[in-house]
Order: C-alpha cells, then structure tokens, then sequence
C-alpha cells in the first residue's frame, strides 16, 4: 500500500507524517468482552483416520505486506495556537530538530495513530467544521480522546464536545466491560462531569477498585484516584 494525503489546509507549512497507523487501541480481554450465547462444538472426524501421513513441505512465509502511511498537510499557525503539544514542537529548542520535505514545509513524524481519528482532530483543529462528524460513535471518540490529551488540545474541541455527547445513541453501561472502560476515558478527557462519575461508580463496584486500563494513560490515571 503507497501513501495517502489529506490536505487539511492546501497552503499548510507543515507535514504531519503517520506511520503504522491503525495500532491495536484498548485491547479489550475476553473477560471483558460482552458474552455470547455458547455454542455446542459439533465433532467431527479427524482426517488423519482417512489418510496416510506424509511428509508436506512447508510454504516459504508469505511476505508481510508493506505498511500504508498516511501524510496530513497541515497549518503551524494552527496547531501552534490549539495545542501545547504542537507549540512546544515548533516554536520551542526542538524545533530545529524537524525535518523538511523537498517544499521546504517542516515534517513531524507520529506513530499507531487511527488515521481517522487524528484526521477528525485536525479537521477540529483547523476550523474546518463542516468536515467534522456529528456522531462518531463512542469508539471513534475514544480515539480522538487519546489524541486530544496526547497533544494537549483539549480547549479545541470544546464545541464539538457536546454536539458529540448529545448524539452519542448509547447509555453509560451498568456492568464492568470493555465499553465503560471506553465511557470512562471520553467522559474524562471531554470533561462530562455527570457521566463520568456515573462510569467511575459503575466501574468501581463492578471492578472491585481495580479498573482495567486496556493500556490507556488516561485511564491509568482515573484508576488511580
């Protein structure tokens, strides 16, 4: 797979390069998967019974296929005034450290990201309102969440943030499983004060105090409060 580009702002000065994109995002366990109906194993003859053993050569490894990168054209001006991240980075003594393109426009690298997700938040970022979903869904919300507390932009989305609670079509979970975990996180980083508490009770009472992070800082640190 080669690369794809988003022009966020087509006269941008900087390229945000997203590498391995699509990581694996709050693994959830089977004990914190949803349960479904057992069903009963139907055996089956094993086919050994019916042919001879022999010797198979094995098939030489397939190989892995090459990694799609994903190239976001984005505005310093911008990214400067919504993120903390972002203005640390370019202004501050690292910003000689970035790279340039053949343009002459400045490259910063990122990595495991949702291309989706940090395309949302750099729609936000941007003002480029009308190319914002209204209803990502919790799932895709969790993701934008992990990018707003990474890059520190949480006044950014401080609009779309209720749009999006509003629209959101399900209710905080009353048992302990992987989608509270995910209500957990957006409720803290968008700062629903109400449905956060509400996820936190739940979650305490169904984890007996210990609420599983799926390997996110953020709640990593509601867990320990």
């Amino acid at each position: 797979m080669g690369e794809t580009t988003f022009a966020v702002d087509p006269e941008g000065d900087v390229v945000l390069v997203l590498r391995n994109p699509s990581a694996p995002f709050a693994v959830i366990s089977q004990s914190l998967a949803d349960p479904e109906p057992a069903s009963t194993p139907v055996s089956s003859p094993s086919p050994s019974r019916f042919f001879k053993k022999s010797k198979i050569p094995k098939p030489a490894p397939p190989t892995p296929p090459a990694q799609p990168v994903f190239r976001y054209l984005l505005s310093s001006r911008h990214l400067i005034m919504a993120s903390e991240y972002f203005q640390r980075l370019l202004k501050g003594p690292w910003k000689e450290a970035n790279s340039t393109d053949a343009d002459g426009r400045r490259t910063i690298q990122a990595e495991d990201w949702d291309p989706d997700a940090l395309l949302i938040l750099m729609y936000v970022i941007h003002g480029r309102n009308n190319r914002v979903p209204r209803s990502p869904g919790l799932e895709m919300l969790a993701k934008v969440a992990v990018l707003v507390d990474y890059y520190r932009c949480h006044e950014a989305v401080q609009v779309h943030k209720y749009f999006w609670y509003l629209r959101l079509n399900e209710l905080v979970p009353k048992i302990g499983n992987g989608r509270l975990i995910l209500w957990l996180l957006v409720a803290s980083v968008f700062q629903w004060t109400e449905t956060l508490a509400d996820a936190k009770g739940t979650a305490l009472q169904h984890f007996d105090g210990r609420i599983p992070t799926l390997g996110l800082p953020v709640i990593d640190g509601i867990a320990g409060t």
